[in-house]
């Protein structure tokens, strides 16, 4: 049976893992593009000419890229001390981010990540559609809809009443039971949901941003329009 002090070097050990695969975003996406770009390039030019805009479409990917990963650095801005209560008065102020030393941290990210560290990477960002923007509104009410109605339907008094969200993902279920009064508390196993909702919830504070969440999905979009579409976070002020 593991030690709590071995049990809690590997929550660190995992818990660093995330963030090197959120740091490792962009090296990871750029790669994939720059491996599309050389395949293209190995097509008979006579196949080249019929996708005529492709590698325009690649340098619009790699702004979106780009774009993505400048959110991910404010997402982990200060994300060590997320599980430590503060005292300290919170900051407002966006971080100056230096792009070029993320680039560098970012290359070196990637040692014993794995294809799945990735994909979870991609999945936070895409998560962020349906709980934080205004474009997830419908399936929100779809989805959240019912469960809300659902408990104020039962629970006319808030007082004394506690709600548990398992599941939690990025946190915005848990958000509209406490704006609505009542005494909520999230539950989340994924680490990379938590540093997201982290984000969502604490740290965003008056600013916006806009990501490209599908700029590495290469199926399910009807155009390149839809691929590099970009969303507002957050559509409330949290």
């Amino acid at each position: 049976m593991s030690s709590p002090s071995s049990m809690e070097e590997e929550e660190r050990k995992y818990f660093d893992k995330c963030i090197r695969s959120f740091r490792y975003y962009k090296t990871h996406a750029l790669g994939n593009l720059r491996k599309n770009i050389k395949d293209f390039k190995a097509l008979p030019m006579h196949h080249q000419k019929m996708l005529d805009k492709f590698i325009v479409q690649q340098s619009e990917i790699k702004q979106c890229i780009e774009l993505n990963f400048m959110f991910i650095l404010h997402m982990l801005h200060d994300v060590q001390g997320m599980f430590q209560p503060s005292s300290e008065e919170t900051d407002d102020s966006l971080p100056d981010i230096d792009i070029d030393e993320a680039d560098k941290d970012s290359a070196m990210a990637g040692d014993g990540l794995t294809q799945g560290d990735l994909d979870r990477v991609y999945t936070t960002l895409r998560q962020f559609v349906r709980d934080w923007t205004s474009d997830g509104e419908l399936e929100r009410s779809k989805c959240y809809g019912p469960i809300i109605n659902a408990v104020q339907d039962r629970y006319k008094e808030k007082e004394n009443v506690e709600i548990l969200v398992p599941g939690a993902g990025l946190g915005r279920l848990a958000f509209e039971f406490a704006s609505r009064g009542y005494n909520c508390e999230g539950n989340e196993f994924s680490i990379f949901m938590l540093i997201g909702s982290n984000f969502a919830l604490n740290n965003i504070s008056t600013y916006t941003f806009n990501i490209s969440p599908w700029a590495t999905c290469s199926t399910n979009n009807l155009s390149h329009e839809d691929r590099i579409k970009k969303v507002e976070i957050p559509d409330v002020d949290t």
